[in-house]
């Protein structure tokens, strides 16, 4: 999953795909194309995982490479 920052968009499809998974997909991550690198993810969109009841507090921004 691909985003700008990595601290909010990414992270929450990430987050639904790993939990939606039925197959046995070993490489599911996140990153951003400008990443706030090392950032937690933006309060909101923890709150708004942990209303899905999915948890993305412990998710820390990646920048995006090949």
């Amino acid at each position: 999953m691909v985003c700008s920052g990595n601290i909010c968009r990414s992270p929450l499809a990430e987050a639904v795909l790993l939990n939606r998974r039925t197959d046995s997909v070993s490489n599911v991550s996140s990153a951003g194309i400008g990443a706030l690198v090392g950032s937690a993810a933006h309060p909101e969109a923890v709150r708004v995982a942990d209303l899905k009841g999915l948890d993305i507090s412990g998710h820390r921004a990646r920048q995006f490479d090949r």
